[in-house]
């Protein structure tokens, strides 16, 4: 697909992946599709992404560096990461290349591609293994303030475990089965609905208390608050903004050519330095200026509702968190399926779904001979 310079085609096509000609391929579709909306669904899939687990650790990093330096730390971070990914699309879209490995060959030849194999599925496993031990995290004070009479022990033995399985195979499993990361859309709006109501209940608890940590100068507005403290709060910041293994899997999904690289580099970009910094900031600010020094490094361990209300907040955040999980495993499944079928291979429903069972289960697996 092509069009001259300075114009935008009116509408985009859109074709599962498979075959040899990537861009014939999909330019053959039936399916079309406007590249507004192409950008609007690759932006809601990333915000699911980006705002996952990474909001209840973000109110401690600003207790410790204070307002004004979390906020500079955090956009310089945020900029980082839009840059790096903006020049890997682009990078992706000048090589005709639509994955890591695929990148590595073409600048350093097999054995690049071999490393970034291996080094890519460890890390991608990792994240996800790490995703799930969150799960078991949340969900124990979930169940934990929903019950206080005592809940069955069953329920919450080994840390938690009981109810990680039970999320992972409920609601990350068939997530992780859709055939392209972008259906993630629905269940993503739902959860950046979720994420403005977190927001707004926090500024408005903060601001009926006083701001009482920014009025006592426990929280600082141009220094840090703990300066021993603060190596480990820029590690959480600098994990805050983190994208960039499923943006090449997602452009394999986009249109084809130019219009794609442009509407994924957009989407990344606004998603980066615009909504995630925006809610972080929220968040991180307006919970600091509440606890201050008591601010927990899981904000949802620090109490905001009263009686089970805290507990139900628990509990949709556990929800909202199991969701977040799949773009992640869609990533791995997505890995798996460029070292076994091949990257430009026709993709069954039924290898696709194994291949998220294979990812699932075996992440679950070492996550429960941990808590054992």
């Amino acid at each position: 697909m092509s069009s001259s310079a300075g114009e935008r085609p009116a509408a985009v096509v859109l074709v599962e992946d498979g075959g040899s000609d990537r861009s014939r391929r999909r330019a053959a579709t039936q399916e079309h599709e406007t590249a507004l909306h192409a950008g609007l669904s690759a932006g809601v899939t990333l915000t699911l992404a980006i705002l996952g687990s990474s909001v209840l650790p973000l109110p401690f990093a600003f207790s410790r560096l204070g307002v004004v330096p979390g906020l500079l730390i955090m956009l310089a971070v945020a900029l980082g990461n839009a840059l790096a990914g903006t020049l890997l699309l682009r990078a992706a879209g000048a090589l005709d290349k639509h994955s890591f490995e695929s990148i590595a060959e073409a600048v350093g030849g097999r054995s690049w591609r071999v490393f970034t194999e291996v080094c890519l599925n460890l890390l991608l496993f990792g994240n996800v293994c790490g995703d799930f031990c969150l799960l078991a995290d949340t969900g124990t004070i979930a169940v934990q303030e929903l019950l206080p009479g005592g809940a069955p022990r069953w329920l919450t033995a080994g840390d938690g475990r009981v109810v990680m399985s039970v999320l992972c195979m409920l609601i990350v499993f068939p997530l992780s089965c859709l055939r392209r990361m972008r259906e993630l859309e629905k269940v993503a709006s739902t959860g950046l609905l979720f994420v403005v109501f977190v927001s707004a209940m926090i500024v408005y608890y903060s601001v009926a208390d006083g701001l009482p940590a920014i009025r006592s100068g426990e929280l600082p507005i141009w220094r840090p608050a703990v300066a021993a403290n603060v190596p480990e709060a820029i590690g959480v910041l600098s994990f805050a903004f983190y994208l960039t293994p499923m943006l090449l899997p997602l452009l394999r999904e986009m249109p084809a050519g130019k219009v794609g690289v442009d509407v994924t580099c957009t989407a990344l970009q606004v998603v980066t330095v615009g909504i995630a910094y925006v809610c972080y900031a929220v968040i991180g600010v307006f919970a600091a200026a509440r606890y201050g020094l008591r601010t927990e490094g899981d904000i949802l361990v620090n109490r905001w509702l009263p009686g089970r209300w805290d507990g139900m907040l628990s509990a949709a955040m556990t929800l909202y968190l199991s969701i977040s999980v799949a773009p992640m495993a869609m990533t791995l499944r997505s890995q798996l399926e460029n070292l076994l079928l091949g990257e430009d291979a026709p993709r069954p429903r039924s290898r696709q779904i194994m291949l998220a069972g294979a990812v699932v289960l075996t992440s679950l697996a070492r996550m429960l001979r941990v808590y054992l």
